[in-house]
């Protein structure tokens, strides 16, 4: 099955994360080491398709590995019958396909003679057609692994039939260089998390075109909040714009318009920290928000995968900044945003206790102080963003 062979092509690439190499008679096994001169942390989706099913080589630099020992181990004119081998495995934790224990998939053997100059080589450089690093000759001796049909083998490929790429997880790969006589030289263990995101949901402020009534903000200073997935490696940016009934068919029509965040023309997005669920709109390097006025918001996450950068949107939200004190004599939807739909539907709905009141006084008090209008649009603006949770309410 092709889906297998590329799979098994694509392990075998990341897991020759180290070769070896040959020595005289005075060479010191103990003086072997294996050196990470390069990985690609930054790779969050690994694609199939990025490497070559007839050679195994690959389009996207991922890892640079080097053996050296001491100089008596190189020689190119008297090759030695000393040999190293190479013992590698690699085990992944991916509750998303249902290993909650971290599952051994692949172990293996290497030997790695004629060993004649440093050996350094990148997954770019390597193609199983020819088995070869130049440096050193080495040979596949043993291969144990998940086959067709195992219950882990048909979970895997499940995945990767779907989305063309590994599964998320940890993915963990020891490898130890050792002698015939089975005496560890020197062992590296690497993990590589794999995380790509899936989804970014907004959560406030704002909500459909359809319902800018309810989605009010009291600050021309809001705080934006979301959830999303967890990402080994990942840039999260916002945008907002100013959505113009008369100019935009649609908020997406008013994202790719000029921006009041970042405050540029093009469709650059402004960036905030990836592991924070929530951001105030800053003063620098944006346009004020303006009262009365409309604005969409959406966020972009960006990662890197073997195919390049790749990115994903949340939806967009339109939001209306309050704007200004006389509103508040002319309408309840303070009151409806402080104490919830629900909760003010019970009080105001035919038969409630606050049934026919239509405006607010002039007077705001709170634990029977009186607050300003700035005081309580800071109020309204925590109980939007979750930061403070309203225990009750009651009727005087």
């Amino acid at each position: 099955m092709i889906v297998v062979r590329k799979f098994k092509l694509f392990i075998f690439q990341i897991l020759i994360s180290s070769s070896l190499l040959y020595c005289q008679e005075n060479c010191d096994l103990e003086s072997f080491y294996m050196i990470e001169e390069f990985f690609n942390e930054d790779v969050v989706a690994y694609y199939l398709s990025s490497v070559d099913i007839n050679s195994g080589s690959s389009y996207t630099p991922l890892f640079q590995y080097s053996i050296k020992g001491n100089d008596d181990c190189y020689s190119l004119d008297s090759p030695s019958n000393i040999n190293l081998f190479l013992d590698f495995s690699m085990d992944i934790f991916s509750p998303s396909i249902g290993f909650n224990s971290s599952q051994n998939l692949f172990k293996g053997k290497i030997k790695l003679s004629n060993i004649s100059s440093i050996v350094t080589f990148k997954n770019m450089d390597l193609d199983y057609s020819t088995i070869s690093v130049p440096g050193a000759e080495f040979s596949l001796i043993s291969w144990e692994g998940v086959e067709i049909g195992d219950p882990a083998f048909e979970l895997i490929k499940s995945s990767i039939l779907s989305s063309g790429k590994v599964p998320n997880g940890l993915y963990s790969f020891k490898f130890s260089l050792i002698t015939e006589n089975d005496y560890i030289v020197d062992e590296i263990n690497k993990t590589i998390n794999v995380n790509e995101p899936e989804f970014i949901d907004l959560i406030s402020p704002g909500g459909s075109v359809s319902d800018t009534s309810s989605n009010i903000v009291y600050s021309t200073f809001p705080i934006f909040t979301w959830n999303r997935d967890v990402c080994s490696s990942c840039e999260t940016q916002i945008r907002v714009s100013e959505f113009n009934p008369n100019n935009h068919s649609s908020p997406i029509d008013a994202i790719n318009d000029v921006s009041n965040l970042p405050n540029s023309i093009g469709g650059e997005y402004y960036s905030i920290n990836d592991n924070l669920n929530s951001f105030q709109y800053p003063t620098s390097n944006s346009k004020s928000l303006e009262p009365g006025k409309l604005y969409a918001w959406q966020l972009r996450r960006t990662y890197q995968s073997t195919m390049g950068t790749e990115e994903i949107f949340s939806n967009i939200y339109i939001f209306k900044v309050f704007d200004g004190y006389n509103q508040i004599n002319n309408n309840l939807d303070i009151i409806k945003l402080l104490i919830g739909e629900n909760k003010y539907n019970e009080f105001f709905s035919n038969g409630g206790a606050l049934f026919g009141y239509n405006q607010l006084n002039e007077n705001i008090t709170l634990n029977g102080s009186e607050i300003s209008i700035s005081e309580l649009n800071q109020i309204i603006n925590q109980v939007q963003s979750g930061l403070i949770n309203i225990e009750s309410i009651s009727v005087e």
